[in-house]
C-alpha cells in the first residue's frame, strides 16, 4: 500500500495520475478509482522492474 497525498493529481511526479481524473472522454461507467489503480501499477512496474 502507499499514498499520494493531498494535490497528487496536480504533482509533476504523477502525471499518469492526473491524466486518468482530468480525462473527461470516459464517461462511459468505469470507475475512476479502477483506472488510478491501473495506471499506478503500470507506472510502478516500469520503475521498480
Amino acid at each position: 500500500m502507499f499514498m499520494l497525498g493531498s494535490g497528487f493529481d496536480n504533482d509533476p511526479q504523477y502525471p499518469w495520475a492526473k491524466a486518468v481524473l482530468k480525462d473527461i472522454v470516459r464517461q462511459d461507467g468505469v470507475n475512476k478509482g479502477e483506472l488510478l489503480y491501473e495506471s499506478a501499477k503500470t507506472h510502478l512496474d516500469k520503475w521498480l522492474a
